[in-house]
């Protein structure tokens, strides 16, 4: 599947969706369109710093 940006309140609506035991992990997929394994690594990114995707971080700038 070619690369395509999720967007911010597909991965929480999924998030929620599945915490709150309203759909199954298949029916989350379906509705989604994303895999399973992308879902799993939201997941991970929401459980570990409250937010669904990673930040980058930005080199820091002087102050001239």
């Amino acid at each position: 599947m070619p690369f395509r940006k999720i967007s911010r309140n597909v991965k929480l609506a999924a998030i929620n969706l599945y915490e709150h035991n309203m759909l199954s992990l298949k029916q989350i997929l379906h509705c989604v369109g994303f895999s399973e394994s992308i879902f799993w690594h939201v997941c991970k990114l929401w459980r570990e710093t409250g937010d669904h995707q990673r930040t980058h971080e930005s080199p820091q700038q002087c102050c001239h």
